[in-house]
């Protein structure tokens, strides 16, 4: 807002003047942080309101010589901005409101409908239908509705099905279309939440202790202490004279107000600023209108009557650890303060899964912008599912699960040095040429086959592996997984290639650096890491993959499994140009079932039998045979069906392709359980 001033009250300019032109939407504009696609995109404003529902961020209100009345999505999934088609009773344009979601619902309560005049007005919208409802209020006594007013918090408990209204501004000129005398509050009124839609009466606690001063544009946030009710985190605003930057919370099951002193070095005192919480104890404040000097902190001042030398949009973020009760000195990304591209007031913020997003503001007085960004707060959860696409004598072709919050992806490999072997006594006697190479087709066909099963029970510590990079590939964001083709590693060298600048942005530029292809009928050990502004996740459990052996076949792949009512029903592609001869499927048992025990007791490790053998690049394997499955969770939250393929020529078995059945319930068990005969069948 702009103060203006003579010696007995205070004429304010409305932050959204009204002028009700038709409403215009500018073509869609592609910031440089956040995809928006080629939809509409918002008009520059302040003074509206943003709420997050399952990835969709719902804007309302607000406004630059006008005010809006349409709503308008954001997806953060496809990054567009579209602007449905609602009915019922249509809420009127509004600035400086009040706006929670609930589930998938949201609530708008009062705001500026035009200069000087306020509303009190309290309408529903259902997102599962776009439909708006004005909701009847009252109140369990006399009084207990709020009045009409603007620049208030708005806060959702959640769990408690109560919202939190605290503070505002109201005019209480007798000519308000022409004066504005602002009247500051400090009330605290809760609203009742039915589920679905309807509301219960609104209520005015009695509260206790230290309150805030009365304020407006301030922000309010919800806390919640470990064996403590909620706590209203009130943070910032301005009075009647001054900005501010002192810390509050309401405790919401005694209704007591007690003042926050946290360490640190705190923010200056702002308004018009926002706030979220990012974690269970983390508030993040995002810019405001801050005091340009330590010497003045008053709305007015003689040398100024407008302020506008005074205040300044800032573009600080800063960090509150409410459970340590200090300002954090250090940043989202680092150990520095994170900053704004640049300083904004009258921004809204929404948090969407570990991105807080960013939408519109003032850059100052006089000019507002209509950019959505956002900041990220956490590294990227680690990679899962990987698993051989395509294997071929010199290329292994993987993939993994798109992870949203990626900005690239680093990719390492490391070859598996081939065991020695066993050097025969010396008194033993030779074989002939035909009994020799027989028994080593034999042999080989029997280790191809039984040397993927092995594999698992041998597996390596990761940290134990001398891991090479092989690439670092962007993160598009289309589609659910993410490929890769490995032709090469990288290897530090005496004397090194020169590097390209997408090497250098992986490889250590002053070391130097060789690349090494890939070897036919190697087994490569391959894992991956996701990698964002906040820095690097845990690297993925590794897969083990083969390239082919010239003359053997490669690796099955494209692998596809889905539930029918037979059993787990699997397809896959053949490699290319290998003339096979038949197919072997492995599943991934417990010890109990696997053939040739006797059924003792399981030492809780799992070995692979065979479950198919066919020429068909497709088979069923029964329910009777998923019972035995050994489930595996070391690379998810959910419980996996191990599966491998491998194929076979005149030559014999070529690698064998592994693939996790992600289960979404635990796999029953036929009662009595299921014996090995099914298994044998199988063979």
């Amino acid at each position: 807002m702009e103060i203006k001033t003579d010696e007995k009250e205070v004429k304010i300019e409305p932050e959204i003047p009204i002028d009700k032109r038709s409403d215009n939407w500018l073509p869609a504009k592609r910031s440089d942080l956040v995809k928006t696609g080629q939809g509409l995109f918002p008009r520059a404003r302040h003074g509206h309101r943003l709420v997050a529902i399952r990835g969709l961020i719902l804007l309302f209100g607000g406004g630059d010589g006008e005010i809006r009345d349409e709503l308008m999505v954001y997806s953060t999934e496809n990054g567009n901005w579209f602007k449905p088609s609602c009915s019922g009773d249509i809420p009127p344009g509004v600035a400086a409101h009040g706006m929670i979601a609930d589930g998938t619902r949201i609530l708008i309560h009062g705001g500026m409908l035009e200069f000087g005049k306020m509303s009190n007005d309290l309408y529903e919208l259902q997102a599962s239908k776009w439909e708006w409802k004005k909701l009847e209020q009252k109140g369990l006594k006399s009084g207990m509705v709020p009045c009409p007013r603007m620049c208030h918090s708005f806060t959702n408990l959640g769990s408690s099905g109560t919202v939190v209204l605290f503070g505002g501004v109201a005019n209480k000129s007798d000519s308000p279309e022409r004066i504005f005398r602002p009247d500051y509050y400090n009330d605290v009124y809760y609203l009742a939440l039915k589920g679905g839609t309807g509301i219960y009466n609104w209520s005015k606690p009695e509260c206790t202790g230290t309150a805030p001063c009365p304020r407006e544009s301030h922000t309010s946030v919800v806390y919640k202490p470990e064996g403590r009710a909620q706590m209203v985190i009130v943070y910032g605003g301005k009075d009647e004279r001054r900005r501010l930057g002192d810390i509050f919370s309401l405790d919401t099951g005694t209704n007591s107000w007690t003042e926050l002193k946290p360490l640190g070095v705190p923010p200056l005192n702002r308004s018009l600023h926002s706030a979220v919480m990012i974690s269970e104890t983390k508030m993040v404040v995002l810019g405001g209108l801050v005091q340009r000097s330590e010497k003045f902190d008053q709305l007015m001042d003689n040398h100024c009557p407008t302020g506008k030398q005074i205040w300044h949009a800032d573009d600080s973020v800063r960090i509150l650890d409410l459970a340590a009760d200090e300002w954090l000195d250090k940043g989202l990304q680092g150990d520095q303060q994170d900053k704004l591209s640049f300083g904004r007031y009258g921004l809204q913020a929404a948090l969407v899964g570990s991105q807080i997003y960013i939408f519109a503001g003032k850059k100052n007085y006089k000019e507002c912008v209509n950019d959505l960004v956002f900041l990220e707060t956490k590294t990227p959860i680690r990679p899962v599912n990987l698993r051989l696409m395509k294997g071929m004598e010199t290329e292994i072709h993987v993939a993994w699960s798109s992870i949203k919050t990626a900005e690239k992806y680093l990719v390492q490999c490391s070859p598996v040095e081939p065991k020695k072997a066993e050097k025969k006594p010396e008194n033993s006697e030779a074989k002939s040429d035909k009994e020799d190479k027989e028994n080593k087709t034999a042999d080989k066909d029997k280790k191809d086959e039984e040397g993927e099963k092995k594999q698992e029970g041998e597996k390596v510590p990761s940290d134990k592996i001398q891991w090479h990079d092989v690439q670092i590939l962007k993160h598009t964001g289309v589609g659910p997984t993410v490929s890769c083709e490995i032709q090469y590693y990288y290897q530090e060298a005496s004397e090194g290639e020169t590097l390209s600048e997408d090497e250098k942005a992986f490889l250590d530029a002053e070391k130097k650096w060789k690349k090494t292809k890939l070897t036919p009928g190697v087994t490569y050990r391959v894992r991956v890491c996701a990698i964002n502004s906040c820095g690097r996740s845990q690297f993925s459990e590794y897969g083990s993959y083969k390239t082919s052996t010239p003359g053997f076949p490669g690796a099955p792949w494209n692998i596809k499994v889905s539930k029918t009512d037979l059993g787990a029903s699997l397809a896959w592609q053949p490699p290319a140009n290998a003339d096979v001869i038949e197919y072997s499927v492995y599943l991934s048992v417990k010890k109990e079932y696997t053939t040739g025990q006797s059924g003792g007791p399981s030492t809780g490790k799992s070995n692979f039998t065979r479950v198919y053998i066919g020429h068909d690049a497709a088979c069923i394997v029964s329910h009777a045979l998923l019972s035995q499955a050994a489930t595996s969770t070391s690379d998810s939250n959910k419980a996996a069906v191990i599966f491998r393929i491998a194929a076979k020529n005149k030559k014999g078995y070529g690698p064998a392709t592994q693939v996790r059945w992600i289960q979404d319930a635990k796999i029953k068990r036929p009662a009595g359980g299921a014996k090995n005969s099914d298994a044998k069948k199988a063979k």
